[in-house]
């Protein structure tokens, strides 16, 4: 059974261990404080573990994390050593305070800031357009909801692409890490047209073909 770290214990995180650990995944739940994430894998169910970030990460190959982005972000800097080598999916979209914009300069991305912390570790964009809520059921009316992976590192990439797969959405090839500048804009007028339908954050992507 493959193991995977979710680092943050908030709606997105919590929501990704549970939609692995029913998919038959192994999860550590990882916080700066461990009693938070321990409390926060209890919630979520047996067969996730809640532990500290670099307990979380120290011996599994694939990282998501579920945090804030920060053009400086004092969580990659500490576990950056033991992230070297390993699969890190970043899902963080740079939402301004109102959601209605990102804080990020034109001509990059959150992926591809956290790709710059992280030099040593393999970066991939994915998770971007889901909503916390969407978790709980990502199919709608028997339709898988689509989930865009983006990286520059192809066998990065193809992992990722296939552990999509193994979960109950679409796993959709977005190209390279630069095409988080779209996808993290696509985040914003997702959240747009929710709260304008009032879909109460059941809304997602899904690409016809």
């Amino acid at each position: 059974m493959q193991t995977i770290a979710v680092i943050g214990t908030g709606n997105m995180g919590r929501g990704l261990a549970k939609v692995l650990h029913e998919a038959g995944y192994a999860v550590h739940l990882g916080s700066r404080d461990a009693s938070r994430a321990a409390q926060a894998a209890e919630e979520v169910g047996r067969g996730v573990t809640g532990l500290g970030n670099t307990d979380a990460v120290r011996n599994v190959d694939v990282v998501i994390l579920a945090i804030p982005f920060e053009q400086d972000n004092a969580t990659l800097r500490e576990l950056r050593p033991y992230l070297a080598g390993k699969i890190v999916i970043d899902i963080a979209n740079p939402l301004n305070a109102s959601f209605d914009g990102l804080t990020t300069s034109p001509g990059t991305s959150a992926a591809e800031l956290t790709a710059q912390q992280l030099p040593e570790s393999r970066v991939v964009g994915a998770f971007k357009n889901t909503l916390a809520a969407v978790f709980d059921n990502p199919v709608f009316d028997g339709q898988q909801s689509t989930v865009f992976v983006a990286g520059d590192d192809e066998d990065a990439k193809q992992t990722v692409l296939k552990l999509v797969d193994s979960l109950p959405f679409m796993a959709i090839d977005a190209g390279s890490l630069a095409a988080a500048r779209t996808l993290e804009h696509m985040s914003v007028l997702l959240i747009q047209v929710s709260q304008r339908q009032q879909y109460n954050w059941r809304a997602a992507y899904r690409i016809l073909s």
